[in-house]
């Protein structure tokens, strides 16, 4: 096993050996308390008895909201810590281009903080007479997705779009966008109508990778006459963003999903050398699935009700094309019962890195998905390396890792051993301690930290065993492990 540089994670058993007495504990992010964001007209921060982290909030040239019904599909950080925010929304009284319940736009919000927004106006678009506004391209556009590219070396395309229908521009900025192209996606297994998630550039393979939802009768079928198609999750490549290879299914409901249940949506990233991904569960009834387009009665909606919620199950992949979902099919991202996000909860396609935690953004609702009634964006936190730990309970566990190539430094840990203890050995290929690097000679954690740096009494890092093939192994009591990695 090779670590590559990155941190190990306990997503999947991967690198993972054996195991005594430990179990795989998945971890939801904290919903912020001040949610809903974006809530008043210029500025968004005029709610009454909610308390802000930071009061000085910049106040100057921002424009009002076109309608206050937002989606927020990509939230990414520019290299000078701003926040940038793309997102759908729907401004009344333009030309009804045959969407239902109105036309989107692509729209832009930016932030210092990531709490408090503003909507810069960009003049490039005119809506209903007026360019003062903070709309990107030209309507109809929607679910833009946006990635801040270190692969490529041309600083005028760092930042990739890709929206529906499907077009990619480019940006250095993130604000100044070249003209639209137009991206065409071949399929044979049902047309994509709205998804589309850049995930970005997959060295391994030399591609970019995205992530579509085309529209099929069943996950081996294409499109049937009756329309009682279903929404599920397929990807394509691409080496220059232009040409795309065709559409095929990596994620669809399987038997341990209730019948009627579909996927809306998809947001895909690389983390810690996996992919990571935001799936949107439509936990839908069979019985009320609608006919959608184009085989939709003349009378109906473009998009019709459909009953049930929608919300996020984490899923991963060390390829992009073979994906894990969470054991027993545990929420990520849950819906509040009562709450504006008990309908609909909606991924935004990565989170943001803030320091010691992951934001992610999201879009809500309190009503079902196809209802033309009011979407907020919303805010959830995790420690970082947060998703899923390995952890022990009263009667002490531990956990061996499959043999690596020490790469020497010192090892690290994100751990919370609050209540109890973690400690670490080391084992040579042989198969026993190595002299200096005995669970009894170990320092142990007893505390909760996002960096804990793992030493012995002897040493304080692996130099003396470079290259050499090793394996750890953690001793855990009333503690879990989130990941372990060299520095």
């Amino acid at each position: 096993m090779q670590l590559k540089g990155n941190r190990q994670l306990f997503l999947d058993d991967e690198g993972v050996a054996e195991t005594l007495r430990v179990s795989r504990r998945y971890h939801s992010p904290v919903k912020y308390v001040g949610n809903p964001l974006l809530v008043g007209n210029q500025f968004h921060d005029a709610r009454e008895g909610v308390r802000y982290e930071e009061d000085r909030v910049p106040r100057e040239g921002g424009v009002p909201k076109l309608n206050p019904d937002l989606t927020p599909t990509s939230v990414v950080r520019s290299p000078s810590g701003l926040f940038q925010m793309y997102y759908q929304t729907k401004p009344p009284g333009i030309r009804d281009f045959g969407y239902g319940g109105g036309t989107p736009v692509v729209a832009y919000a930016e932030s210092h903080n990531g709490v408090h927004w503003r909507l810069p106006a960009l003049n490039r678009v005119e809506i209903n007479g007026s360019t003062e506004n903070n709309v990107l391209f030209e309507p109809p556009g929607s679910l833009p997705s946006v990635v801040i590219d270190d692969y490529d070396s041309d600083d005028a395309r760092r930042y990739k779009m890709l929206y529906y229908p499907h077009n990619i521009s480019f940006s250095p900025d993130g604000v100044s966008w070249s003209n639209v192209q137009k991206v065409r996606v071949p399929s044979r297994i049902g047309h994509s109508d709205g998804l589309n998630c850049l995930a970005g550039w997959d060295g391994n393979i030399g591609r970019y990778v995205a992530y579509f939802r085309p529209q099929v009768a069943r996950p081996d079928e294409a499109i049937d006459p009756e329309g009682l198609s279903i929404r599920l999750i397929a990807r394509s490549e691409s080496e220059d963003l232009t040409g795309w290879t065709e559409l095929e299914t990596v994620l669809a409901p399987d038997g341990d999903d209730p019948a009627g249940t579909e996927f809306q949506t998809i947001g895909v990233f690389f983390y810690e050398g996996m992919y990571v991904g935001l799936l949107c569960v439509h936990e839908g009834f069979a019985e009320e699935r609608p006919k959608r387009f184009p085989y939709r009665l003349p009378d109906w909606p473009a998009h019709s009700a459909m009953l049930g919620r929608c919300f996020v199950e984490l899923v991963t992949s060390r390829d992009g094309i073979h994906w894990n979902r969470s054991e027993g099919r545990v929420p990520f991202l849950d819906n509040t019962p009562g709450g504006l996000d008990s309908g609909v909860i909606w991924p935004s396609n990565s989170p943001v890195v803030v320091g010691d935690e992951l934001w992610f953004y999201y879009g809500m609702a309190v009503h079902s998905h196809g209802l033309s009634y009011m979407k907020l964006p919303g805010l959830a936190r995790l420690r970082r390396d947060g998703f899923a730990s390995l952890a022990a309970g009263e009667q002490a566990g531990w956990i061996l890792t499959e043999p690596m190539i020490c790469p020497g430094g010192r090892l690290h840990v994100n751990a919370d051993a609050r209540g109890g203890e973690l400690s670490a050995s080391v084992f040579e290929e042989d198969g026993y301690h190595a002299p200096e690097y005995a669970a009894v000679r170990c320092a142990r954690l007893d505390g909760d930290a996002i960096s804990h740096w793992i030493t012995w009494f002897e040493r304080t890092d692996l130099d003396p065993l470079k290259g050499k093939a090793i394996r750890l192994k953690f001793y855990l009591r009333q503690a879990e492990l989130f990941s372990y990695w060299f520095a």
